[in-house]
């Protein structure tokens, strides 16, 4: 019992270093992104709690200051300021700290680029809000879908426990944003999104999605795996503690895709490969390797 207490402990303060405020690079393990995306992260001061940068938003030549305070109103209840050029925005936050800012060119026609802004809000739960340049600093909004199955919108996109914070404006007006995935599983996927007739994105749904290798990448909860375990997973490869569907105990695996409805499709070092389901009804997942599985769900 100690020694799994000792683990959640281990695994609740990793995930709070990864969530926010980790110092990881928002682009995270060499990810690239178009002409239309510039990661301007480098203004981030006092911990996230402050932000300046200066910027050609309208292409005319001359930069324009961009402005990003976190302000404290009581526990819990905090005020994201921003100013850009001359147009300014207040959005309330619970808690709150600027993880990461980008430029992005979200609507061509309007020469001009916007401002995407990742926070790390309540319970370490990341957020991108993506203001267009106009003279009320609108924000983007988001079709997304809630535990329901009901859709709801958004002013802002929940990034859930994603590893790395990264956004990229595609060549074909769609958005790519990095998440946790929908699954019971704290890896991230990317997730894209096209804007609808209303302005509105939406998520373009595919039959499954790629694993990203950030888990694996990052090194999370390697400091805990020690000898072949350890090597094996800086190769990408899983070890599995007990039986679980087709896997034997002992084997080495990887992890390769999400369907986004509980099952992720793995592939053993012996070759075998299939669907697997991890969802909540599931509790042999926790036993099948801890330190990948530690919260799927």
């Amino acid at each position: 019992m100690k020694k799994l207490m000792a683990l959640l402990l281990t695994v609740v303060l990793a995930l709070s270093l990864v969530a926010c405020g980790s110092g990881i690079s928002p682009l995270g393990n060499n990810k690239k992104t178009t002409s239309r995306t510039e990661d301007i992260s480098d203004g981030i001061k006092n911990q996230g709690d402050y932000y300046f940068y200066s910027y050609d938003l309208d292409f005319d030549g001359e930069k324009e200051e961009i402005e990003i305070e976190v302000d404290e109103l009581d526990d819990w209840e905090y005020e994201l300021n921003v100013r850009i050029g001359n147009y300014e925005k207040t959005v309330e936050l619970y808690f709150g700290s600027i993880e990461a800012v980008y430029a992005c060119d979200i609507d061509t026609n309007d020469n001009a680029m916007d401002i995407a802004i990742f926070t790390c809000e309540e319970s370490g739960d990341p957020r991108v809000r993506i203001f267009k340049y106009d003279e009320n600093l609108t924000l983007y909004e988001f079709y997304k879908e809630t535990y329901d199955g009901d859709r709801e919108i958004y002013d802002c996109c929940w990034t859930g426990y994603a590893i790395n914070y990264y956004l990229n404006v595609n060549d074909d007006d769609t958005i790519t944003i990095e998440e946790q995935t929908s699954s019971a599983g704290m890896w991230s996927v990317h997730k894209t999104y096209k804007r609808g007739a209303k302005g509105r994105f939406e998520e373009i749904k595919p039959e499954k999605y790629e694993i990203l290798p950030d888990f694996m990448n990052e090194g999370c909860y390697t400091d805990e795996i020690n000898g072949k375990e350890k090597s094996m997973w800086n190769k990408g490869f899983i070890k599995a503690y007990v039986d679980y569907e087709f896997i034997n105990e002992g084997e080495y695996f990887k992890v390769l895709y999400d369907d986004g409805k509980d099952n992720i499709y793995i592939e053993t070092q012996k070759g075998k490969s299939g669907w697997i389901y991890i969802g909540y009804e599931a509790e042999g997942r926790y036993d099948l390797n801890p330190y990948y599985f530690y919260l799927a769900g």
